[in-house]
């Protein structure tokens, strides 16, 4: 399911609410007066505070169960953004003892929304798990590079502001009942509750050692103190506050938000995004049966940015129809539509381009696809060598032990398989892909050094045409790159220091940038044809 359909089913989750409400105390909202009171109301006023509170009740059951797994379902979304497979599941994770305790299978998890909010009507407490390709359980937060770090970090804190966007777009088109109340605040204080708490695994403090590992001067109570800010300067805080008092004094539980002239009060929302902290006011113009949505986000506390958003919402009796639009760095644009049959039953649906480079995107942004794949892991292990006097340099295959073998079929034959196989699920659901494998000139011909080294890379090349010739109906095509000795750091040094050799001694080597022209070559300017081929450089 998509971030925003779940977040639209939390919304029509809590209007769920009124139903029960409604059928057990019916709000009264004529002005006639009854002679029948109790304590201090009249049966239409003693009806309206029961349908209220019914209402509030009903709604804060379901909701807080819901803002909770979709806070976590913020984590997931963004670890399946970047290929991963999340898990959801309920208990505190603490220390690294909790940690393993998940890790090792002794807690239920769900892999899916629905099954995760369902179980989490009657449980406290939860966490996300990322499986890189079912391979094996990974912690979410050590498995990606930083900027894509950041964002799974702050994916279930932004997803419960977001949901408020959806609490105001709800009550922007249709009006809104008091049941909205928690949803709301807890959304807009969520980051604040969050500051003040503690552990190894909190959102918070691992969002802030983000921050300040980028030079950014951001810490907890900054986290904290935007979020209160969210809170004072949105309208609707104060409008909720006062609704619910309304409900006391035998008022209907039903409001539509406070405007001036057409022009509805702001409400400003608090994000952390891989830029910084950032605020988002939004408001709208509403003439008639037009609605006109507008929205201003400012990164306030890191790379200085901003990012506008415009859009249009037209009801034509039953239907319902509107777009935004959203400038930043790139552009993004959403249309959606609803039908109503009646008052409890509407169908919506819609189509959205976002771009995880805008601040608005890497919010929504489902998962993007994966056009290119490179396997460029491998090496040579310290122990594979043996005393520089030796003139080869390397220990001969039938003296290496079992867990050298492993070690190098492991980092250059297997972490290529598995790849490749991760990949191919997904450039299959996108209808092709490219696959450029690193292998070696060891790889190919008589190998008389290195002998576990070389199996790995003749393997490499093997999978190359086989994985070629399975992925042609889907696509895909794999080709390598078999260089010989290239110039790195690593190469280097494993001459000098481990083979004895000085850097005056050593065998020519080519640049690096040879095998990435090669790379490059394969992927653009290579015919169609080659397929499952290997480039040999020397």
């Amino acid at each position: 399911y998509s971030n925003k359909a779940v977040g639209q089913f939390g919304v029509e989750l809590i209007n769920l609410a009124s139903l029960p409400a409604d059928l057990i105390f019916k709000p009264d909202t004529s002005s006639s007066k009854s002679d029948k009171t109790f304590l201090f109301y009249n049966s239409r006023q003693l009806r309206n505070v029961a349908n209220g509170l019914l209402l509030f009740f009903g709604s804060t059951f379901l909701s807080s169960s819901f803002t909770f797994a979709y806070h976590e379902y913020g984590h997931g979304t963004r670890a399946a953004a970047v290929g991963f497979r999340p898990f959801y599941g309920h208990g505190a994770i603490e220390t690294d003892a909790d940690l393993q305790a998940a890790l090792s299978g002794s807690v239920k998890t769900n892999d899916n929304f629905l099954s995760f909010y369902a179980s989490s009507l009657f449980n406290i407490g939860g966490f996300t798990l990322a499986v890189p390709e079912k391979t094996r359980f990974a912690p979410l937060t050590d498995e990606l590079n930083d900027g894509w770090d950041s964002l799974l970090q702050t994916g279930g804190l932004n997803n419960e502001m977001l949901f408020t966007e959806f609490v105001e777009d709800e009550l922007h088109r249709q009006g809104g009942h008091i049941g909205f109340l928690i949803p709301f605040l807890s959304g807009k204080l969520a980051a604040q509750n969050y500051a003040t708490g503690s552990g190894v695994f909190n959102d918070v403090t691992n969002i802030a050692n983000y921050y300040q590992s980028r030079g950014f001067k951001i810490d907890n109570d900054d986290i904290g103190s935007g979020s209160k800010v969210s809170i004072f300067a949105s309208a609707l805080s104060y409008q909720f506050v006062y609704q619910f008092l309304r409900i006391f004094s035998g008022k209907t539980a039903r409001f539509h938000p406070w405007k001036v002239r057409g022009l509805y009060l702001p409400n400003t929302l608090f994000y952390m995004n891989r830029s910084g902290l950032s605020y988002k006011i939004r408001s709208g113009y509403r003439s008639g049966e037009w609605r006109f949505p507008f929205a201003i986000e400012y990164v306030f506390e890191g790379e200085k940015r901003t990012e506008f958003t415009v859009g249009a919402e037209k009801e034509f009796e039953k239907i319902t129809a509107g777009f935004e639009a959203t400038v930043g760095r790139h552009f993004e644009f959403a249309f959606d539509a609803s039908y109503r049959h009646n008052e409890r039953f509407i169908i919506s649906g819609g189509y959205a381009l976002y771009d995880q480079r805008n601040l608005h995107g890497e919010r929504l942004r489902e998962l993007g696809g994966l056009d290119i794949l490179v396997n460029n892991a491998g090496g040579t292990s310290d122990l594979y060598a043996v005393q520089p006097e030796d003139a080869e340099g390397f220990l001969p295959t039938w003296q290496i032990n079992e867990d050298i073998w492993d070690a190098f079929l492991n980092g250059n034959l297997k972490s290529v398989f598995l790849c490749t196989q991760a990949a191919f699920r997904h450039m299959a659901d996108n209808e092709g892909g490219e696959i450029i494998n690193i292998a070696s000139q060891m790889g190919h011909g008589r190998a008389t050094i290195g002998g576990a080294y070389a199996v790995a890379k003749r393997g490499v090349i093997a999978l190359t045409e086989i994985f070629d010739y399975e992925g042609k109906n889907l696509g895909i095509r794999v080709n390598a790159v078999s260089p010989g000795l290239v110039t790195t750091p690593g190469q280097t040094r494993f001459m000098k220091e481990i083979l004895g050799i000085a850097e005056d001694k050593q065998p020519p080597k080519q640049p690096a940038e040879n095998v990435a022209k090669a790379v490059v070559y394969l992927l653009c300017d290579a015919p169609a044809e080659m397929r499952g081929q290997s480039i040999r450089q020397f």
